[in-house]
């Protein structure tokens, strides 16, 4: 169910009673919670050369400040921001 239909039930539900208010609001946050901790799923391949990758920058930038900005660098060829 989409953010903007929860606001929708939230909204017909401010009409009604508060135990259907409740629910909607159990429901949301609910399914927020079931999402929150879905893991990304990769192929297998590119999982493979995304630790392949990550390995080689950590070993090149080792002792260095750059380290963690070409990790973000790798991982954002792979990886959506939300």
């Amino acid at each position: 169910m989409t953010a903007e239909r929860h606001w929708e039930r939230f909204d017909e539900a401010a009409y009604d009673n508060a135990n259907q208010m409740r629910v909607c609001a159990e429901d949301a946050i609910q399914e927020l919670l079931t999402r929150e901790w879905e893991k990304p799923a990769l192929k297998p391949h590119l999982f493979a050369e995304l630790a392949n990758e990550l390995r080689s920058t950590a070993v090149k930038y080792k002792d260095t400040q750059q380290l963690r900005a070409q990790i973000v660098a790798v991982l954002d060829k792979y990886v959506d921001k939300l």
